[in-house]
Parts: structure tokens; sequence; C-alpha cells
């Protein structure tokens, strides 16, 4: 039987796996499956990880924006108050999903923290 594998290694004895061992311990499609399935969810973690911090990095300069506009506050003050307030830990926290609220959204929870 010759069998044409993509490699130009000569494989004396290959090892053919048929419906009845398909299914054993390391061999066979499961295992595959099971192993693709893991690296799926590790890369599909460092994405949205990833895709995360994207997302804070434009929302947080438009929060800083509108505290200038509205509150008459220097680029300084602005970021300050958004990393000073109670809020900042909230957006760092992935879990809380407020990275993917609106700028104004998070402008208004800042700004009602400062008046209570």
């Amino acid at each position: 039987m010759i069998l044409y594998h993509g490699s130009y290694t000569v494989i004396e004895k290959p090892r053919i796996i048929t419906q009845e061992n398909l299914h054993t311990k390391g061999v066979g499609s499961d295992f595959f499956q099971r192993k693709l399935y893991r690296k799926k969810r590790e890369l599909e973690g460092f994405l949205m990880a990833d895709t995360h911090h994207l997302i804070k990095t434009i929302l947080i300069p438009q929060v800083a924006e509108l505290l200038m506009k509205n509150k008459g506050l220097s680029e300084d003050e602005a970021l300050r108050t958004i990393y000073e307030s109670p809020i900042a830990p909230l957006l760092e926290d992935d879990t809380m999903g407020l990275y993917g609220q609106s700028a104004l959204y998070v402008y208004g929870l800042i700004t009602n923290d400062e008046n209570a």
C-alpha cells in the first residue's frame, strides 16, 4: 500500500486508524477536538481581554472630554477625576461590562458620584 502524507519522510510502519480504534486515548478525533476546543477558548479569552482594553483606551478619553466640556476641567483634572472615582475599579473589571457602556453613561456615573 502506498500512503501519501505530505512529507518526504518514509514511514516504514504507518499506524492506520480504523473505526474500531478511533476513540482510544490519545488517538482519534475526540482527543484533537478537545485540544482544539481548549486552544480556542484560550484564544477567545485573550482576544476578548485585548478588545476590552482597546475599548477602554477609547472610552476614557471620551469621558475626559465630557468632563472638560461640561465641568470646565483641564485634561489632567478630568483624567484624575476618572481614575480617582469609585467607578475606575469597575472600568478595570472586565466582568462588570462597564467598558461596553457609552461615554455618556460612564460620565453620568462619575458626575452622580461626585454629587452624592
